[in-house]
């Protein structure tokens, strides 16, 4: 997984949910395939996901129950398992503007509950919001935002990354007593995270839809250990195993797999191979492919590194 564009995501910064009367209402909507009741979803460092335009957003870890996500290396946000409430607290540094932006969003009031999701549940939360332009040293208006959610039907969804059966979760936005916009996630709990994400914003009338690529470990944002043990597991597989034979480890709740898939040697007298590796963790699978040649003193390293 490559690192997301934070400019592409800026639009849903701010925002927690939204859905739309009028995408909610109508005629009954399909009740869809029958799913059992879906739990919060599981996050851990390590985690990543990646979207149709580029967009990756990773965990960086866990904090009191909340979950640290980063988007690139230039956004960072704290938030609720529940992707239907906003999020707690983010930070913006936009190097092309020498700007860094951030916020902080607190629950004011709670009725009803969408978790365990089941179809039929419905919530409603306020939220109090407080946005600083850290570079000017300003400090804007708080100002309140409702959200008015529901679970109105499941859906099958078919995403770049797969077809999956789905809670389909509307939730409706305002502002100043305004409908501001509408959001509505379909959440798969085969991936335990969004796979579709449908924006629409009243006033501007813009429909912004994302749905998922990949999902899975990064090893890039595994925690320290684990990416140690995948580096063990790379060097053994290339050291020992024949092309086309696994070798498998674990580090906690990481599985790894490591694959030769060639091997060959260069006219310079220097053996390498290309592999391939899978992580899995939380129910969600990753593959990348990888080429290393083994050093003088036994080590395999890959090219640039």
């Amino acid at each position: 997984m490559r690192h997301g564009l934070v400019s592409a995501v800026i639009a849903i910064v701010l925002t927690g949910c939204a859905g739309t009367g009028l995408l909610g209402g109508g005629a009954p909507a399909d009740p869809g395939p029958p799913l059992p009741p879906a739990e919060l979803p599981p996050y851990a460092e390590g985690d990543a996901f990646q979207f149709d335009n580029g967009v990756t957003h990773h965990v960086d870890g866990q904090r009191d129950g909340l979950v640290a996500w980063g988007i690139g290396d230039s956004y960072d946000y704290l938030a609720d398992p529940d992707f239907t409430r906003p999020r707690l607290s983010w930070r913006w540094v936009q190097e092309d503007k020498n700007t860094t932006t951030s916020g902080d969003a607190e629950l004011v009031s709670q009725t009803g509950s969408l978790w365990p999701l089941r179809v039929g549940n419905s919530a409603d939360y306020v939220y109090r919001f407080v946005s600083r332009n850290e570079t000017a040293g300003t400090v804007g208006d708080p100002y309140l935002i409702r959200y008015t959610c529901r679970v109105p039907n499941t859906a099958r969804v078919e995403v770049p990354e797969g077809a999956y059966d789905s809670y389909r979760v509307v939730c409706d936005q305002y502002w100043r007593q305004r409908h501001w916009q509408t959001e509505t996630w379909h959440y798969a709990p085969a991936v335990g995270h969004v796979v579709r994400h449908e924006v629409r914003q009243w006033l501007g009338t813009n429909w912004r839809t994302l749905e998922l690529t990949a999902a899975g470990p990064a090893p890039s944002f595994l925690p320290a250990d684990q990416r140690a043990r995948l580096a063990e597991a790379v060097q053994a597989a290339l050291e020992s195993s024949r092309s086309g034979d696994p070798l498998a480890m674990e580090a906690g709740p990481l599985r790894i797999q490591v694959t030769p898939t060639a091997t060959w040697k260069t006219d310079a007298g220097v053996f390498c191979r290309r592999y391939e590796q899978t992580l899995t963790a939380r129910g969600r699978t990753s593959t990348q492919q990888g080429m290393a040649c083994r050093t003088g003193d036994g080590v395999w390293t890959s090219p640039g590194t």
